[in-house]
Protein backbone atom coordinates (compact mmCIF):
# COMPACT_ATOMS: atom_id res chain seq x y z
CA UNK A 1 0.00 0.00 0.00
CA UNK A 2 1.44 3.18 -1.05
CA UNK A 3 1.62 6.22 1.25
CA UNK A 4 -1.07 9.44 0.35
CA UNK A 5 1.56 11.52 0.02
CA UNK A 6 3.70 9.25 -2.28
CA UNK A 7 0.58 8.50 -4.55
CA UNK A 8 0.43 12.13 -4.93
CA UNK A 9 3.72 12.59 -5.96
CA UNK A 10 3.05 9.55 -8.43
CA UNK A 11 0.13 10.85 -9.79
CA UNK A 12 1.85 14.25 -10.21
CA UNK A 13 4.94 12.69 -12.54
CA UNK A 14 2.61 10.64 -15.13
CA UNK A 15 0.66 13.90 -15.44
CA UNK A 16 4.04 15.74 -16.39
CA UNK A 17 4.73 12.93 -18.57
CA UNK A 18 1.59 13.36 -20.91
CA UNK A 19 1.34 16.93 -21.45
CA UNK A 20 5.18 16.98 -22.28
CA UNK A 21 4.39 13.99 -25.16
CA UNK A 22 1.03 16.22 -25.87
CA UNK A 23 3.28 18.87 -26.48
CA UNK A 24 5.40 17.48 -29.44
CA UNK A 25 2.11 17.08 -31.46
CA UNK A 26 0.69 20.89 -30.61
CA UNK A 27 0.99 22.93 -34.03
CA UNK A 28 1.06 21.49 -37.42
CA UNK A 29 3.45 18.40 -38.92
CA UNK A 30 6.58 21.28 -39.82
CA UNK A 31 6.43 22.50 -36.57
CA UNK A 32 4.83 25.79 -36.90
CA UNK A 33 2.14 26.50 -34.18
CA UNK A 34 -1.01 27.33 -35.75
CA UNK A 35 -4.21 28.48 -34.11
CA UNK A 36 -7.62 27.36 -36.00
CA UNK A 37 -8.68 31.16 -35.72
CA UNK A 38 -5.25 33.09 -36.77
CA UNK A 39 -5.23 34.00 -40.15
CA UNK A 40 -4.58 36.45 -43.25
CA UNK A 41 -7.51 38.17 -44.85
CA UNK A 42 -6.22 37.94 -48.75
CA UNK A 43 -6.10 40.81 -50.22
CA UNK A 44 -8.24 41.97 -53.31
CA UNK A 45 -6.02 41.61 -56.35
CA UNK A 46 -4.93 44.69 -58.13
CA UNK A 47 -6.86 45.76 -61.08
CA UNK A 48 -3.49 44.90 -63.56
CA UNK A 49 -3.23 43.15 -67.04
CA UNK A 50 -2.58 39.74 -67.47
CA UNK A 51 0.85 39.28 -69.89
CA UNK A 52 -0.63 39.21 -73.50
CA UNK A 53 -4.09 41.00 -72.39
CA UNK A 54 -5.08 44.33 -73.90
CA UNK A 55 -6.44 47.06 -71.66
CA UNK A 56 -9.85 48.51 -72.31
CA UNK A 57 -7.71 51.82 -72.94
CA UNK A 58 -4.81 53.88 -73.09
CA UNK A 59 -6.14 56.57 -70.29
CA UNK A 60 -3.58 57.63 -68.03
CA UNK A 61 -3.46 55.96 -64.51
CA UNK A 62 -4.38 52.42 -63.24
CA UNK A 63 -8.63 53.28 -63.83
CA UNK A 64 -10.35 50.59 -66.08
CA UNK A 65 -12.00 52.53 -68.73
CA UNK A 66 -14.16 51.33 -71.97
CA UNK A 67 -13.05 53.10 -74.83
CA UNK A 68 -16.96 54.63 -77.13
CA UNK A 69 -15.52 55.67 -80.33
CA UNK A 70 -14.02 58.83 -79.18
CA UNK A 71 -14.90 58.98 -75.56
CA UNK A 72 -13.88 57.44 -73.04
CA UNK A 73 -15.73 56.28 -69.94
CA UNK A 74 -14.16 55.90 -66.79
CA UNK A 75 -14.80 55.04 -63.14
CA UNK A 76 -12.72 56.79 -60.44
CA UNK A 77 -12.98 56.59 -56.32
CA UNK A 78 -15.30 58.81 -54.30
CA UNK A 79 -12.11 59.31 -52.29
CA UNK A 80 -10.33 61.80 -54.67
CA UNK A 81 -7.09 59.88 -55.42
CA UNK A 82 -7.70 59.04 -59.02
CA UNK A 83 -4.97 56.19 -59.34
CA UNK A 84 -6.23 54.36 -56.05
CA UNK A 85 -9.24 52.20 -55.16
CA UNK A 86 -11.92 54.07 -52.18
CA UNK A 87 -10.57 51.96 -48.97
CA UNK A 88 -10.87 51.85 -45.19
CA UNK A 89 -8.85 49.86 -42.48
CA UNK A 90 -9.85 47.83 -40.01
CA UNK A 91 -7.00 47.29 -37.40
CA UNK A 92 -6.84 44.26 -34.92
CA UNK A 93 -10.06 42.19 -33.90
CA UNK A 94 -10.38 42.50 -29.85
CA UNK A 95 -10.64 39.16 -29.74
CA UNK A 96 -7.25 38.27 -28.65
CA UNK A 97 -6.81 36.75 -32.11
CA UNK A 98 -4.54 38.54 -34.86
CA UNK A 99 -6.19 39.41 -38.00
CA UNK A 100 -3.48 41.56 -39.62
CA UNK A 101 -4.69 44.47 -41.18
CA UNK A 102 -7.63 44.09 -43.60
CA UNK A 103 -7.91 46.57 -46.39
CA UNK A 104 -11.29 46.30 -48.41
CA UNK A 105 -12.18 47.87 -51.82
CA UNK A 106 -15.58 48.79 -51.89
CA UNK A 107 -18.10 48.47 -55.10
CA UNK A 108 -17.81 51.51 -57.75
CA UNK A 109 -21.93 51.90 -57.41
CA UNK A 110 -20.90 55.07 -55.35
CA UNK A 111 -18.40 56.36 -57.79
CA UNK A 112 -19.23 59.02 -59.72
CA UNK A 113 -18.70 58.41 -63.90
CA UNK A 114 -16.74 59.97 -65.96
CA UNK A 115 -16.97 60.07 -69.72
CA UNK A 116 -13.48 61.59 -72.04
CA UNK A 117 -13.74 63.08 -75.34
CA UNK A 118 -10.70 63.96 -77.56
CA UNK A 119 -10.85 67.18 -79.80
CA UNK A 120 -8.00 66.28 -82.46
CA UNK A 121 -9.48 67.64 -85.24
CA UNK A 122 -10.26 70.97 -87.42
CA UNK A 123 -13.71 72.04 -87.45
CA UNK A 124 -14.82 70.41 -90.87
CA UNK A 125 -13.21 67.19 -89.76
CA UNK A 126 -10.07 67.70 -91.55
CA UNK A 127 -6.73 66.44 -89.49
CA UNK A 128 -5.51 69.52 -87.94
CA UNK A 129 -2.06 70.35 -89.16
CA UNK A 130 -1.81 73.92 -88.67
CA UNK A 131 -1.60 73.91 -84.74
CA UNK A 132 2.19 73.70 -83.42
CA UNK A 133 1.90 72.00 -80.56
CA UNK A 134 4.77 69.42 -80.64
CA UNK A 135 6.79 71.18 -77.76
CA UNK A 136 2.83 71.01 -75.69
CA UNK A 137 2.33 67.26 -75.43
CA UNK A 138 0.18 67.36 -79.13
CA UNK A 139 -2.60 69.12 -80.20
CA UNK A 140 -5.58 67.41 -78.69
CA UNK A 141 -7.80 68.77 -76.17
CA UNK A 142 -9.33 66.51 -73.82
CA UNK A 143 -12.61 66.78 -72.61
CA UNK A 144 -13.32 64.79 -69.44
CA UNK A 145 -17.10 64.90 -67.83
CA UNK A 146 -18.28 63.56 -64.60
CA UNK A 147 -22.00 62.83 -63.83
CA UNK A 148 -21.84 64.24 -60.21
CA UNK A 149 -25.67 63.85 -58.80
CA UNK A 150 -23.57 64.21 -55.33
CA UNK A 151 -23.64 67.43 -56.26
CA UNK A 152 -26.48 67.62 -58.20
CA UNK A 153 -23.83 68.62 -60.68
CA UNK A 154 -22.16 68.16 -64.12
CA UNK A 155 -17.96 68.63 -63.53
CA UNK A 156 -15.98 69.30 -66.42
CA UNK A 157 -12.06 69.09 -66.48
CA UNK A 158 -10.47 70.43 -69.36
CA UNK A 159 -6.44 69.05 -70.34
CA UNK A 160 -5.48 71.78 -73.44
CA UNK A 161 -2.22 72.69 -75.23
CA UNK A 162 -1.53 75.91 -73.92
CA UNK A 163 -1.30 78.52 -77.07
CA UNK A 164 -0.26 81.57 -74.87
CA UNK A 165 -2.47 83.87 -76.76
CA UNK A 166 -3.59 87.33 -75.24
CA UNK A 167 -5.43 86.49 -71.91
CA UNK A 168 -8.73 88.48 -72.06
CA UNK A 169 -8.40 92.25 -71.12
CA UNK A 170 -9.31 93.24 -67.97
CA UNK A 171 -10.58 89.36 -67.00
CA UNK A 172 -10.71 87.85 -63.17
CA UNK A 173 -9.78 84.58 -62.90
CA UNK A 174 -13.28 82.73 -61.69
CA UNK A 175 -15.67 85.35 -63.24
CA UNK A 176 -17.57 85.62 -66.53
CA UNK A 177 -16.33 87.23 -69.41
CA UNK A 178 -18.62 88.07 -72.27
CA UNK A 179 -17.21 87.20 -75.54
CA UNK A 180 -14.94 84.77 -74.03
CA UNK A 181 -15.03 83.15 -77.47
CA UNK A 182 -12.70 85.75 -79.18
CA UNK A 183 -9.86 84.29 -77.37
CA UNK A 184 -7.65 80.53 -76.52
CA UNK A 185 -10.93 78.92 -75.09
CA UNK A 186 -12.70 75.40 -74.88
CA UNK A 187 -16.11 74.89 -75.52
CA UNK A 188 -19.01 72.59 -75.13
CA UNK A 189 -22.58 72.39 -76.04
CA UNK A 190 -25.79 70.92 -74.72
CA UNK A 191 -28.54 70.50 -76.40
CA UNK A 192 -32.39 69.21 -76.32
CA UNK A 193 -33.29 68.24 -80.21
CA UNK A 194 -36.84 68.84 -80.05
CA UNK A 195 -36.94 71.85 -78.23
CA UNK A 196 -34.00 73.51 -79.36
CA UNK A 197 -33.21 74.67 -75.94
CA UNK A 198 -28.88 74.83 -75.47
CA UNK A 199 -26.53 75.69 -73.26
CA UNK A 200 -23.35 76.56 -74.17
CA UNK A 201 -20.76 76.67 -72.02
CA UNK A 202 -16.90 78.57 -72.61
CA UNK A 203 -13.55 78.33 -70.48
CA UNK A 204 -10.42 80.14 -70.73
CA UNK A 205 -6.56 78.79 -69.82
CA UNK A 206 -6.82 82.38 -67.38
CA UNK A 207 -9.95 81.33 -65.44
CA UNK A 208 -12.13 83.17 -67.20
CA UNK A 209 -16.03 81.39 -67.92
CA UNK A 210 -19.21 82.11 -70.09
CA UNK A 211 -21.87 80.32 -69.80
CA UNK A 212 -25.10 81.48 -72.17
CA UNK A 213 -28.48 79.57 -72.73
CA UNK A 214 -30.37 79.87 -76.15
CA UNK A 215 -33.42 79.01 -76.95
CA UNK A 216 -33.15 78.64 -80.92
CA UNK A 217 -30.12 78.47 -82.98
CA UNK A 218 -28.01 81.37 -82.32
CA UNK A 219 -30.90 83.37 -79.96
CA UNK A 220 -29.03 83.74 -76.72
CA UNK A 221 -31.74 84.86 -73.92
CA UNK A 222 -29.08 84.74 -70.98
CA UNK A 223 -25.72 84.75 -70.68
CA UNK A 224 -22.66 85.47 -68.03
CA UNK A 225 -24.55 82.92 -65.32
CA UNK A 226 -22.06 82.75 -61.90
CA UNK A 227 -20.39 79.50 -61.91
CA UNK A 228 -17.43 77.44 -59.80
CA UNK A 229 -14.75 77.43 -62.21
CA UNK A 230 -10.65 77.71 -61.69
CA UNK A 231 -7.65 77.07 -64.15
CA UNK A 232 -4.18 76.37 -64.28
CA UNK A 233 -1.29 77.00 -66.84
CA UNK A 234 1.69 74.60 -66.49
CA UNK A 235 4.21 76.68 -68.55
CA UNK A 236 6.97 74.11 -68.55
CA UNK A 237 4.72 71.28 -69.91
CA UNK A 238 2.78 73.90 -71.96
CA UNK A 239 -0.74 72.66 -71.18
CA UNK A 240 -3.36 73.87 -69.24
CA UNK A 241 -6.08 72.17 -67.55
CA UNK A 242 -9.59 73.62 -65.90
CA UNK A 243 -12.32 72.61 -63.55
CA UNK A 244 -15.76 73.42 -64.23
CA UNK A 245 -18.72 72.76 -61.58
CA UNK A 246 -22.06 73.05 -63.82
CA UNK A 247 -25.61 72.91 -61.88
CA UNK A 248 -27.97 70.63 -63.40
CA UNK A 249 -30.58 73.54 -63.33
CA UNK A 250 -28.21 75.32 -65.90
CA UNK A 251 -29.17 72.54 -68.49
CA UNK A 252 -32.31 71.89 -70.76
CA UNK A 253 -34.86 69.22 -70.45
CA UNK A 254 -34.10 66.45 -71.82
CA UNK A 255 -30.48 66.93 -73.69
CA UNK A 256 -30.02 64.55 -75.95
CA UNK A 257 -27.27 65.74 -78.41
CA UNK A 258 -23.78 67.61 -77.74
CA UNK A 259 -20.40 69.09 -79.60
CA UNK A 260 -17.00 70.14 -77.81
CA UNK A 261 -14.40 72.73 -79.90
CA UNK A 262 -11.34 74.72 -79.26
CA UNK A 263 -10.25 77.45 -80.68
CA UNK A 264 -6.45 79.16 -80.42
CA UNK A 265 -4.14 81.65 -82.63
CA UNK A 266 -7.41 84.27 -82.58
CA UNK A 267 -4.88 87.21 -82.46
CA UNK A 268 -3.68 85.68 -85.94
CA UNK A 269 -5.24 83.29 -88.36
CA UNK A 270 -7.66 81.52 -85.68
CA UNK A 271 -7.65 77.56 -85.69
CA UNK A 272 -10.91 76.28 -85.21
CA UNK A 273 -11.14 72.68 -84.08
CA UNK A 274 -14.19 70.77 -83.29
CA UNK A 275 -14.92 67.05 -81.88
CA UNK A 276 -17.91 66.50 -84.57
CA UNK A 277 -17.78 67.48 -87.72
CA UNK A 278 -19.43 70.59 -89.52
CA UNK A 279 -20.33 70.12 -93.07
CA UNK A 280 -20.80 74.01 -93.70
CA UNK A 281 -18.55 76.41 -96.23
CA UNK A 282 -17.48 77.96 -92.66
CA UNK A 283 -16.74 77.20 -88.92
CA UNK A 284 -20.09 77.24 -87.42
CA UNK A 285 -20.54 76.37 -83.41
CA UNK A 286 -24.24 76.72 -83.65
CA UNK A 287 -24.38 74.10 -86.43
CA UNK A 288 -26.87 71.72 -83.91
CA UNK A 289 -27.49 69.23 -86.82
CA UNK A 290 -23.67 68.32 -86.84
CA UNK A 291 -24.39 67.72 -82.63
CA UNK A 292 -23.84 63.86 -82.08
CA UNK A 293 -26.30 61.93 -79.91
CA UNK A 294 -25.60 62.47 -76.13
CA UNK A 295 -26.41 60.14 -73.21
CA UNK A 296 -23.15 59.73 -71.28
CA UNK A 297 -24.36 61.61 -67.86
CA UNK A 298 -27.20 59.31 -66.81
CA UNK A 299 -28.18 62.50 -64.18
CA UNK A 300 -28.91 64.55 -67.08
CA UNK A 301 -31.99 62.62 -67.97
CA UNK A 302 -33.36 62.78 -64.28
CA UNK A 303 -33.97 67.00 -65.66
CA UNK A 304 -37.24 66.74 -67.39
CA UNK A 305 -39.20 69.89 -66.70
CA UNK A 306 -37.85 73.64 -66.68
CA UNK A 307 -35.65 74.83 -63.86
CA UNK A 308 -36.50 78.75 -62.47
CA UNK A 309 -33.15 79.85 -64.22
CA UNK A 310 -34.23 78.65 -67.21
CA UNK A 311 -38.26 80.08 -66.74
CA UNK A 312 -36.83 83.70 -65.57
CA UNK A 313 -34.28 83.22 -68.72
CA UNK A 314 -37.39 83.33 -71.00
CA UNK A 315 -39.80 85.38 -69.61
CA UNK A 316 -36.95 88.40 -69.41
CA UNK A 317 -34.85 87.18 -72.55
CA UNK A 318 -32.00 89.12 -73.36
CA UNK A 319 -32.35 92.62 -75.60
CA UNK A 320 -30.40 92.83 -78.54
CA UNK A 321 -28.07 95.63 -77.02
CA UNK A 322 -27.28 93.33 -74.50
Amino acid sequence: MVPNGNVCKLLSVVLTILVCKGAAHEGNHHGQSQHPHQFQIPQLPLLTNAPGQKPHSHGQGSRPTHEHGSATHEHRPVSGHLNQPATHTHGSVPSGHSHGTATHTHPSSLIPQRTRFVISNLWNGSPDTASQASDKGGNQVLVTLEDNPKLNSVVMYIDAPFYDDPSPPNGVPGEAYFKLWEYEVVEAFFLSKDSEKYIELEFGPHGQHQVLLLDGRRNTIKHSLPLNYRSQINRQTKRWYGKAIIPLSYFPPQVDRMNSYAIHDQDVSPIYKSLYPSNGAQPDFHDLASFAEFNALPTLKNVNQLSSTWEEALRNPLKKED
